[in-house]
């Protein structure tokens, strides 16, 4: 408690220092982030808090949010109520962690379970996220890190601005679909604690995101973490709760080669490494791709039951409980059939092209290169499909390093960039996308980097929200036509 007054002093001391008119904006006014995603924190921060009697806590990123039903998981272990806790990556789990450890008691389970990414598998902390969280439920400085107070404090301006900027317009901040608020209501409106939004069948081209990859090595283990989670959990069994390290659901086409053996691998460090139990198996949470929704950690509203059977047959397990599940598994959604876009093949001759099979047995075809004549244009026009198979990706070499092109336009049949793909293209100035909706295109973290002066260009109307890797840093350049 101490800890938690002082952090919180130290937050608004600092903070005060600013003009009294960025606390008034950023604290006094209307919330303009509740009904995104990061809006749900709130709700879930409460809930954790409120709930009375014994608790399964699960405590992770969007894996989580997108992969367990609390209601099923809470059919499976009677007298428990169930604590979803896991949201947006990029909030870092390190803040879930910390909001979570003082409302864990006597009696409680928590299972940890981050994403198997250099994010999520660190102290990675982002006030940015944390602020946009926060707005409209400021309790929650409480429970910053110390450590984390300056780095609020540095941000808080930032914040007001991008609130300020949201009440000047009339409007809030975009919520659409999954990514929202409310996708974790029930008909009538009521936040029910786990994400009720319809996610039918798996939205990803080629059924899986290849920007977001894992050989699941331990090098994605950042410095310090796992002494973070030993004595998180070291404090909360002293309390006499029970801490479990868990994992989450894994597309199983995100893998290479050898990923049984590199998984097995990883379970055994984490075994060694952690002074709790690991319950589970990484190999166990590998699931088919027509599970998943919108990436490769994200489950369907199908795959939720499995993933949530899975969970509770782990805990079962560990527990001593026999008992079998009563969880129906719902059939198998099919994958969508792919729409062959009709965009423009203008400049079809100006690239060469090899053909690939993905891994539900789809050709695609891959830009290798432009050919010379390519390369000496300042404006050009990806084809959308050639000998009728639809080109759904470019090497990141094909533009990166380019500094005659200006202008390059996208056509809808292109669904992955990858990182750097525009490294050096020094007089790139815009990047045209010509779909109607944007939330089906993997974008690496850092697919722009290196092309400091291109902006984004977006039909009207469509929008950024809920779009991860690179689409959440590059926001700010994202221009409409």
């Amino acid at each position: 408690m101490k800890k938690a007054i002082i952090t919180t002093a130290l937050v608004l001391v600092l903070v005060l220092v600013a003009p009294l008119t960025l606390v008034i904006t950023g604290f006094a006014t209307q919330p303009r982030f509740d009904e995104t995603y990061y809006g749900e924190l709130s709700r879930m921060y409460r809930r954790l808090k409120d709930t009375e009697g014994k608790k399964i806590v699960l405590v992770g990123n969007s894996a989580v949010a997108f992969g367990v039903r609390s209601d099923l998981l809470e059919n499976e272990f009677p007298g428990y109520s169930v604590v979803n806790f896991g949201l947006y990556a990029a909030l870092g789990t390190k803040l879930m962690l910390d909001l979570s450890r003082p409302y864990i008691s006597e009696g409680d389970i928590v299972v940890v379970m981050p994403e198997p990414i250099e994010q999520s598998m660190s102290l990675y902390f982002s006030a940015e996220d944390a602020w946009r969280a926060m707005d409209g439920d400021f309790s929650m400085l409480s429970d910053i890190a110390s450590e984390n107070a300056a780095e609020m404090t540095g941000n808080f301006v930032g914040y007001v601005g991008e609130k300020f900027g949201y009440i000047r317009s009339g409007e809030k901040a975009p919520a659409v679909g999954a990514y929202s608020s409310a996708a974790f209501e029930d008909e009538s409106g009521a936040d029910v604690g786990y994400m009720t939004y319809d996610r039918p069948y798996n939205v990803m081209t080629g059924g899986y995101d290849p920007t977001m990859t894992s050989d699941l090595s331990t090098s994605v283990i950042g410095d310090g973490f796992i002494d973070y989670v030993n004595d998180y959990a070291a404090e909360l069994k002293e309390r006499g709760a029970e801490v479990y390290f868990g994992f989450v659901p894994m597309n199983e086409l995100m893998f290479g080669e050898g990923a049984e053996a590199a998984a097995s691998e990883y379970y055994s460090y984490l075994r060694g490494a952690l002074d709790f139990d690991v319950i589970g198996h990484p190999t166990k949470s590998m699931l088919d791709c027509r599970w998943f929704y919108d990436n490769n950690v994200h489950m369907n509203s199908a795959g939720m039951y499995v993933f949530t059977d899975l969970l509770a047959e782990d805990l079962k397990l560990q527990l001593g409980i026999t008992t079998p599940n009563a969880i129906e598994i719902p059939e198998m959604p099919e994958l969508p059939v792919e729409d062959v876009s009709s965009g423009s093949n203008e400049d079809a001759d100006k690239f060469t092209y090899e053909v690939l099979t993905d891994g539900t047995g789809r050709e695609y075809v891959r830009l290798t290169s432009l050919t010379e004549e390519g390369k000496t244009m300042t404006e050009i026009t990806v084809p959308s499909s050639y000998d009728g198979v639809p080109v759904r990706e470019f090497a990141p070499e094909v533009f990166a390093g380019n500094t005659t092109v200006s202008r390059i336009t996208l056509p809808e049949s292109i669904k992955n960039i990858y990182d750097r793909s525009f490294d050096g293209a020094v007089r790139l100035t815009a990047l045209v996308f010509e779909h109607d909706d944007i939330l089906g295109i993997s974008a690496g973290e850092d697919f722009l980097e290196g092309a400091d002066g291109c902006y984004i260009y977006l039909k009207e109307g469509t929008s950024v929200a809920g779009c991860a890797g690179g689409w959440e840093k590059y926001q700010s350049r994202v221009r409409y036509y």
